[in-house]
């Protein structure tokens, strides 16, 4: 791999754009929808998916394992020049992994940056006002084997149930995060204050961390959107409902 041997020229000032408007999310959960968060989880165990915290290395490299097989491998572009820097995220993170009957079938990387956000950093973004990195979650890594996904395998569910429950013990209220655009949209269906996040006006990063996501995205084909959302603005009833309600409807339809 060949890293450009002079950074790129500094973003220069655009007008400034308005933040969109983000609604406040609600400081506490009602009583249904903390039961209903702990039954994102226990809906997709009563489904035989398990999901843990990666504290082992067998653990940890079943969660490798999952995101190679699904997002590629991303790692090994990054130089040992530059790999401190993916070191003081991996710092920061905490992952999930699902298992299906002991097999690992999906991943999901949280972050909790105390004075940088890894999403803000990764493309020189920035966060509304009155939102600091102490206060956000970042969502690094999701991925799901094709043959896990959807239908009454309920992956994404226990993933995004676990998710929710340890941001709200770590008392982060907001989720940022880069993906596809066509699932911002899908966010913003289950939450209604899901929104992009605006680029900052003049990239002010450090060359190297410059030079990490450079490295870090050279040969990605898929284009990233970056977003933000309240933790608490996806009520775990309208999550299990709408959920539930698919897979009645294919029920029906496989029935006729």
């Amino acid at each position: 791999m060949s890293l450009p041997m002079t950074l790129p020229p500094p973003a220069m000032p655009t007008p400034a754009r308005p933040t969109p408007a983000l609604p406040s999310p609600p400081r506490r959960q009602t009583p249904i929808d903390r039961l209903f968060r702990g039954a994102l989880v226990a809906v997709s165990r009563l489904a035989g998916v398990r999901i843990r915290v990666a504290r082992s290395a067998a653990e940890r490299a079943d969660a490798e394992a999952v995101a190679a097989a699904v997002l590629g491998e991303r790692r090994g572009r990054v130089p040992p020049s530059l790999r401190s820097i993916g070191a003081r995220y991996d710092a920061m993170a905490t992952t999930l992994v699902a298992y299906d009957e002991g097999r690992p079938v999906g991943t999901m990387t949280l972050y909790l940056p105390t004075d940088s956000s890894r999403t803000v950093e990764s493309a020189a973004l920035r966060l509304p006002d009155g939102i600091e990195p102490s206060d956000v979650v970042d969502i690094g890594r999701l991925a799901v084997l094709p043959s896990h996904r959807g239908g009454a395998r309920l992956v994404l569910l226990g993933l995004l149930g676990a998710a929710q429950r340890l941001s709200e013990r770590a008392g982060r209220r907001w989720w940022v995060g880069m993906t596809a655009p066509k699932l911002v949209e899908v966010f913003r269906r289950l939450n209604p204050t899901a929104r992009p996040l605006p680029r900052a006006r003049v990239d002010e990063r450090p060359a190297a961390v410059v030079l990490y996501w450079i490295a870090y995205r050279e040969g990605a084909a898929r284009e990233l959107a970056p977003f933000i959302m309240a933790n608490a603005g996806a009520s775990p009833v309208r999550i299990l409902t709408r959920h539930c309600a698919r897979l009645l409807r294919g029920r029906l339809s496989r029935g006729r």
